[in-house]
């Protein structure tokens, strides 16, 4: 705007870094405001946390390319795992922090495991799509991939990172399959389905590693009338949460479910409303948020949005 020789004009800076909020996880309860873990000019984003809290591994962006990192989170310093020409994404640590799978996009995918302390890197498979999950013993990989006969279709599957053997627990003839996370027993799976191309359900169902659970043992734990998406387990098992714009904003909610047979125990609660336009959760893909549960506290990515009034002479 120009004015009396003056103009005036504003400008908007936006950044994406990994943040926690402390919370009392299997209550769902927040208990303290978002601290930033990550600041960075590049993005920050896809947090995965080792069991014991101790380290973070998550992608940035901050080479020139999206690399993965580790953050040691009782010293705070960060580590490039991977400084490639490459792509590398979707990482996801093990419950003991020694291992880390991820993909490495270079036109054909392949999934990879490293050894973080020992540094030791191995392919483990040439058509993996996307690692979420591993069982507790480092075994294997709870992941989405591809179908072979409709492209770009994912389905649920487990792999063996040492025989690269193949299985799939959940399976549906026209719902798309996202986001499996073991529970903490690793007797269930939650996940949610492309139900509709406007809404995603959330479901739970068991996990029965020889054989792929039927749909009928599949437990509804939304409506599937509301976008829900990335489903996470509370310590106990007893609280899901997730990710949800069902009040007009990309929100954090809680279900709560039977501590035996996982069905939903009255309502989805908000847990952390995210209205402000100051922080916000407008990244494209809802996984790259990323959202890992721990007994205190919740990682994700969030955007910061800044900008500054400023006035020049014309003169």
């Amino acid at each position: 705007m120009a004015t009396d020789g003056r103009l005036i004009f504003s400008n908007i800076v936006s950044g994406i870094d990994v943040w926690s909020l402390p919370l009392q996880a299997n209550q769902g309860k927040v208990v303290g405001e978002p601290q930033r873990l990550t600041q960075d000019a590049d993005r920050d984003y896809r947090p995965s946390v080792s069991g014991d809290g101790k380290t973070m591994v998550f992608i940035s962006e901050r080479s020139g390319n999206a690399d993965i990192w580790k953050k040691d989170l009782e010293s705070g310093k960060e580590t490039a795992l991977t400084a490639t020409p490459f792509t590398e994404e979707h990482p996801v640590i093990t419950s003991d922090g020694k291992k880390v799978a991820y993909v490495i996009n270079t036109g054909k995918p392949g999934t990879y495991v490293l050894s973080i302390h020992r540094g030791v890197l191995e392919k483990v498979s040439d058509d993996w799509h996307r690692p979420h999950d591993w069982t507790s013993d480092g075994r294997w990989i709870l992941g989405t991939f591809p179908s072979k006969h409709k492209p770009n279709w994912s389905r649920v599957g487990l792999l063996d990172v040492f025989t690269q053997k193949n299985l799939e627990p959940l399976q549906h003839p026209d719902w798309q399959l996202h986001s499996p996370r073991f529970s903490p027993d690793e007797r269930w799976i939650a996940f949610h389905a492309t139900n509709n191309p406007t809404t995603r359900r959330i479901f739970v169902a068991p996990f029965l590693m020889a054989k792929a659970a039927s749909q009928s043992e599949w437990i509804a734990v939304t409506s599937g009338k509301e976008l829900d998406r990335e489903p996470r387990w509370s310590p106990d098992g007893n609280l899901l949460y997730f990710i949800s714009e069902r009040d007009g904003f990309r929100c954090l909610w809680a279900q709560r479910l039977h501590s035996v047979k996982k069905r939903p125990v009255g309502s989805p609660f908000a847990v952390h409303h995210l209205h402000r336009s100051r922080l916000t959760n407008r990244l494209s893909d809802t996984g790259l948020i990323g959202l890992a549960v721990l007994r205190d506290r919740i990682f994700l990515s969030l955007e910061e949005l800044t900008g500054n009034i400023w006035m020049t002479n014309l003169n």
